[in-house]
């Protein structure tokens, strides 16, 4: 039996990739410098927190 909180995990790394997705598409539509940094900042958090897992 596999531990419940690995769902949540995955859960949470759908709901991070829909924010990272959505602040993707908030850029290309009206470029902005500061939403720039926003977009480039999720996509190091989101590489640093799940990015141990894709070994």
């Amino acid at each position: 039996m596999g531990s419940p909180f690995k769902y949540i995990k995955h859960l949470e790394e759908k709901v991070f990739v829909g924010i990272i997705g959505l602040e993707l598409l908030k850029t290309l539509i009206v470029p902005n410098p500061l939403d720039v940094l926003i977009l480039t900042g999720l996509i190091f958090v989101f590489i640093w927190c799940f990015g141990d897992d894709w070994r």
